[in-house]
C-alpha cells in the first residue's frame, strides 16, 4: 500500500516528492563517461568545414584567375586604342591647316587622303 506524504503548512512541495524518487540519481549526461562519440562528431563537423574552405579557396582562386585575364584583356585594348590614337594624331598632323582667307569648303580625311595619294601617284 502506496502511503501519500501528509502535507504541512509549513513544508514546501519538494518535501512532498516520495523518498524513493529521490534516491536515484539523475541519468548522466550522454558522453560523459565515453569521449570517443563526442570526439568522432566533432571531427566530422571538422572535415565539413575543412571541404567547405577548400570548395572556397578554388572558388576564390579561380575568381582571382578570371579577372587577371579580364584584366589582361582591358590592358591590351587599352594599348589598341592608344596605338590608334597615336596614328590618328600623326595622320592629322599632316593635313594642312584650314585657310580661313580662302574660304576653301572643309574636306574630309578620308577625301583628302585619296587626293594626296593620288597626287603622288602622278608625281612619280
Amino acid at each position: 500500500m502506496l502511503r501519500q506524504p501528509v502535507r504541512m503548512p509549513t513544508q514546501s512541495a519538494a518535501a512532498y516528492v516520495l523518498p524513493l524518487v529521490r534516491i536515484v540519481p539523475a541519468p548522466p549526461p550522454p558522453d560523459s563517461c565515453d569521449p570517443v562519440p563526442a570526439m568522432r562528431r566533432e571531427l566530422a563537423l571538422l572535415r565539413i568545414e575543412l571541404e567547405q574552405l577548400r570548395a572556397r579557396e578554388d572558388e576564390a582562386r579561380k575568381t582571382e584567375q578570371f579577372l587577371f585575364a579580364h584584366l589582361d584583356r582591358v590592358i591590351d585594348s587599352r594599348d589598341r586604342w592608344q596605338r590608334e590614337a597615336e596614328r590618328l594624331s600623326a595622320l592629322m598632323a599632316d593635313i594642312p591647316a584650314h585657310d580661313e582667307t580662302l574660304e576653301k569648303p572643309q574636306r574630309s580625311l578620308v577625301w583628302w587622303r585619296n587626293t594626296k595619294w593620288l597626287a603622288e601617284r602622278d608625281g612619280k
